[in-house]
């Protein structure tokens, strides 16, 4: 399969977590600002949306981090093979095809952040799910232009 069609494939799963991301958005945003008090009192009805939230942000930016950039640096005909994740963040960024790769790896950061549980800690959770809640917003306008670029490629 040649990197076009691997990367629908990869675009495609991708739209899935962001539906789904969406979803959960819709659920939890009249929430936001995320406090400590309501991250202590979260009720069985909303957490799953909370859940839904934190593990479709970190599927959609492992997804676009590990497959999707690959494939898209080879459709625009760079060389990819043996190159660093650094690398090709930095290429992207070259590229005016990402913001900042320096925005990518704080993206990264965050996902292990929220990856990881901590009850002990409803503050810390709060502050993370209020970044994620801004950065996810961002991450989701990226897709969208992302989405776009990818369409118009021959």
């Amino acid at each position: 399969m040649n990197s076009k069609a691997l990367l629908k494939e990869e675009l495609a799963i991708c739209q899935i977590h962001v539906d789904r991301l969406n979803l959960a958005i819709s659920r939890i945003e009249r929430f936001y600002p995320f406090s400590e008090q309501m991250v202590s009192a979260i009720s069985e009805e909303d957490l799953p949306y909370f859940d839904v939230f934190t593990t479709r942000f970190a599927k959609l930016q492992d997804a676009l981090g590990e497959k999707v950039f690959t494939h898209l640096l080879e459709c625009v005909g760079e060389q990819v093979a043996n190159k660093s994740f650094i690398d090709k963040l930095n290429k992207l960024e070259q590229l005016e095809l990402l913001p900042s790769a320096a925005w990518w790896m704080d993206l990264r950061k965050l996902r292990n952040i929220l990856t990881h549980e901590y009850p002990d800690d409803p503050a810390f959770l709060a502050d993370s799910l209020n970044n994620a809640f801004i950065q996810v917003k961002r991450l989701l306008l990226f897709w969208e232009s992302l989405v776009l670029y990818i369409e118009k490629l021959p």
